[in-house]
């Protein structure tokens, strides 16, 4: 899948945060992405993560607020809302629903290569979304 421009992976990534369609995500991601965040690569590490969100939170949309491209490098600032109606991230014990409404805030930053996404960083506000949901 080479000629895809970084912008159409962004696309990509928000049309799976927004419809939970993770087998899209084979499309965008190289099979040895490295995620800086969880320190750990492949495309079953952001299935499992991914996954785990659009079971916990129902009602999601996404808001994006800038896309800035730069050669091989693409960042998205975006807002993700909804309600936490399930449970979710059992990588750290899960979390039980709540039913409360939050709006999460995130920063990511892929770096692309032959069309593919190759590494990832972001900067979320997991605390503002603990503290909104109920559980910190």
């Amino acid at each position: 899948m080479t000629g895809v421009e970084p912008r159409e992976i962004v696309d990509t990534y928000l049309d799976v945060i927004r419809t939970g369609e993770l087998d899209r995500l084979d499309a965008m991601l190289s099979p040895n992405i490295y995620d800086h965040v969880g320190q750990r690569g492949g495309i079953a590490w952001w299935k499992e993560i991914l996954g785990s969100l659009s079971a916990g939170f129902s009602d999601q949309r996404v808001i994006v607020h800038h896309v800035l491209v730069d050669g091989d490098m693409v960042a998205v600032h975006l807002t993700v809302e909804g309600v936490h109606t399930g449970r979710f991230l059992p990588q750290i014990g899960s979390v039980e629903p709540t039913g409360k409404p939050f709006a999460w805030s995130h920063v990511h930053l892929f770096r692309v290569a032959d069309g593919l996404a190759v590494e990832h960083w972001a900067v979320r506000d997991d605390i503002g979304l603990a503290k909104q949901v109920g559980i910190l």
